[in-house]
């Protein structure tokens, strides 16, 4: 019926605020950013917003619990969370060079907080890459919304 396909898209704006999109920002470096990430997971816990953290190891719900899953992986932890309906926002802690390898899960972000170089290699954490950091940057900026 031609009325209900004109009368759809006002509709739909009445039930999804903005594009639609979830806030997705990233906090690269390493030792000190969960610290901010947790930060940031506070301030929009604040505003009311269900806000989950991600590292390739670590997972936060909104109430500080840790999220079980069976993989270290950055990009397999936020893929999966960007399938779950109570995900609000997300942060991803950057701490490996992960990315360089497998892209970014997602196609917008919209904040980088770049703590520091300190980048370790995904396969050997105990290694420390001193030119990732920079690579990391320049592949997330092509992500980064207006």
């Amino acid at each position: 019926n031609d009325i209900a396909k004109s009368a759809m898209p006002s509709y739909l704006k009445t039930l999804i605020n903005g594009d639609g999109r979830i806030p997705i920002e990233i906090v690269l470096g390493n030792d000190f950013e969960m610290a901010e990430a947790r930060s940031r997971q506070q301030a929009l816990l604040k505003r009311g917003v269900d806000c989950y953290l991600t590292s390739h190891s670590e997972t936060l719900k909104p109430d500080g619990q840790p999220m079980s899953f069976p993989f270290q992986s950055l990009f397999n932890r936020t893929s999966a969370l960007l399938m779950n309906s109570s995900v609000e926002a997300l942060i991803l802690s950057v701490q490996t060079n992960e990315f360089l390898q497998t892209g970014l899960p997602v196609n917008q972000v919209n904040k980088l907080i770049h703590i520091n170089d300190e980048i370790s290699d995904w396969e050997d954490p105990g290694v420390r890459l001193e030119t990732a950091s920079h690579n990391l940057v320049e592949q997330i900026e092509h992500y980064l919304g207006t």
